[in-house]
């Protein structure tokens, strides 16, 4: 008997022990606490996280002033027929390395009107059908950015179609931090009123007549890079309404765009609010082309394509020859008649082939005139001096040998007059 209650006692033990067995619908799981319904467990997440446990066909809302964070694990979020996958007017952080994908027309994997941080999950439109030919009946965003805010931290935004772009920013803002947006058409279009702060991730257009970013609003990038294909633009500004926020770009930093830039009118129609561009630093390695009105304005950086502009002027900052004034000032002070003749040519020609005419993209050749003069400068060579007697020393020991021997002499005679004593 006491064997049979030990036995008993053992494996009450052992199931207390073992860990909650999912059940047979349960799809996701907060604080321990498993639920059927998606939208349930968010709506019991205020402040923690909802974490998936199996893949999930559902369409989910997080409400206003509602704070949680999604982890996806491995799984995919699949919205119900004819809805958004994610509609979030909350604040919500997305996690793991699963997917949010939508299936259907006119719907995004994510409609965000409140604040979303997107951190290493999928973003995608699995049976997007669209095309240059037309919407294929199945095309939409992979995100509208619509009023919301958006922290792209890491993670993916991927889109094939040819129609609809993978990201639109509406009246919104879209923080690119990390990750990549990669598209066949328009990867990141920042709509009316959009502002973007790209300080870093890729951006990527894969197609010929896409755009890696295509700017109707304000973009601010001092990191980060755009990648476009030939025929592509890798950065597009473009202005179509008075009634919305000025077009405007500024490059700077370590930002790279590797493509083409352009500034133009949707379909030519002139108005008054052009598109501008100003580039302060970073790199273009490709064309940049105006087609408006407006001044491009470039004070730093490097442009490796050709700049035009078919209207508006191109204000290029002079190269900054501070260094260069100052190693010619230190030549001036030097005395020329202690060096040889050859190695002040070759400083005086270094100074000489100082071009003024460079501007800051040329900065590299006038870094380069300034290394020149430096290294004829620690190169010049000393005329090489006879060795001279100095009479004054000479004196001083023909008087110290005098007075040794007088000494000598002294110190003897002493001696004598000692001895014969």
């Amino acid at each position: 008997m006491k064997k049979m209650l030990l036995v008993i006692t053992a494996c009450l033990t052992s199931m207390v022990m073992m860990p909650a067995v999912l059940a047979a619908g349960d799809v996701a799981s907060v604080d321990g606490v498993n639920y059927s319904n998606l939208q349930e467990a968010i709506n019991n997440a205020n402040g923690k996280t909802v974490t998936l446990l199996t893949n999930v066909t559902e369409s989910v809302t997080i409400s206003n002033g509602t704070t949680i964070t999604l982890d996806l694990g491995s799984y995919t979020l699949t919205n119900n027929a004819g809805n958004h996958t994610i509609t979030n007017n909350g604040n919500l952080t997305i996690t793991g390395s699963g997917t949010v994908d939508n299936v259907s027309h006119g719907k995004t994997a994510i409609l965000n009107k409140g604040t979303t941080t997107l951190q290493g999950a999928t973003l995608t439109r699995s049976e997007e059908k669209g095309t240059s030919a037309g919407n294929g009946g199945n095309s939409y965003y992979v995100l509208d950015n619509n009023g919301g805010t958006f922290y792209m931290e890491s993670g993916k935004i991927i889109h094939t179609s040819g129609y609809s772009s993978a990201v639109r920013n509406i009246g919104a803002t879209f923080y690119m931090q990390g990750g990549e947006v990669t598209s066949n058409f328009i990867s990141l279009k920042n709509d009316d009123n959009g502002i973007i702060y790209m300080t870093g991730g890729i951006v990527n257009t894969n197609a010929t007549g896409g755009s890696a970013i295509q700017n109707w609003g304000t973009l601010e990038m001092t990191g980060g890079t755009l990648n476009a294909v030939t025929g592509a633009n890798a950065l597009w500004n473009l202005s179509w309404s008075d009634d919305y926020t000025e077009t405007s770009a500024v490059i700077s930093d370590n930002a790279v765009i590797n493509g083409r830039v352009e500034l133009s009118y949707y379909n030519n129609i002139k108005i008054n609010n052009t598109p501008h561009l100003t580039m302060t630093g970073g790199t273009v390695n490709g064309d940049i082309v105006n087609k408006t009105p407006s001044d491009l304005i470039i004070t730093g950086g490097e442009v490796t394509g050709n700049i035009t502009s078919t209207e508006g002027d191109i204000l290029i900052s002079p190269a900054d020859y501070s260094k260069i004034e100052k190693l010619i000032n230190d030549a001036k002070n030097i005395d020329k008649t202690l060096y040889t003749s050859e190695s002040i040519n070759v400083l005086e020609n270094a100074i000489k082939n100082v071009d003024y005419t460079k501007n800051v993209l040329e900065q590299d050749e006038v870094d380069q005139m300034a290394t020149d003069i430096e290294n004829a400068l620690n190169g010049l060579i000393k005329l090489q001096q006879p060795a001279i007697e100095n009479p004054a020393t000479a004196d001083n020991v023909l008087l110290y040998v005098v007075l040794v021997i007088m000494g000598v002499g002294v110190a003897t005679v002493t001696s004598r007059k000692l001895l014969q004593n």
